[in-house]
């Protein structure tokens, strides 16, 4: 990940990047998971492993009309690397959608309540 990019800063510039991806009647929905933290296992006492995790994975669900495909992938929070894949998921999931018939019990809220 970019220095000093939060992981919300680094979900908005994704999702940006994918709303400006889209075709004509094309809409998506996606959930971002992302954990950065470090620890310290201890036994009798002692420090025996420190360490730390990084990992962020992306669910994106492309929609045109009733029809709607979904994906689920890891990310690198490597910008230029993780962009290219979006692209390539993209592609796919476009391909599904066009050979998906139109889901009858498809909604999506199109108005903001809270």
């Amino acid at each position: 990940m970019e220095a000093k990019q939060s992981m919300q800063e680094y979900f908005y510039a994704l999702a940006d990047f994918i709303q400006a991806q889209l075709a004509e009647g094309e809409r998506f929905k996606c959930w971002f998971s992302g954990e950065q933290s470090d620890f310290v296992r201890f036994n009798k006492g002692l420090i025996r492993q420190p360490g730390s995790v990084e990992q962020t994975s992306l669910s994106l669900n492309l929609i045109n009309g009733q029809s709607h495909a979904s994906s689920d992938f890891s990310l690198s929070t490597n910008s230029e690397v993780d962009r290219a894949y979006v692209l390539a998921m993209l592609q796919a999931l476009r391909a599904q959608v066009a050979a998906l018939p139109a889901d009858p019990h498809f909604l999506m809220a199109t108005e903001v309540h809270s």
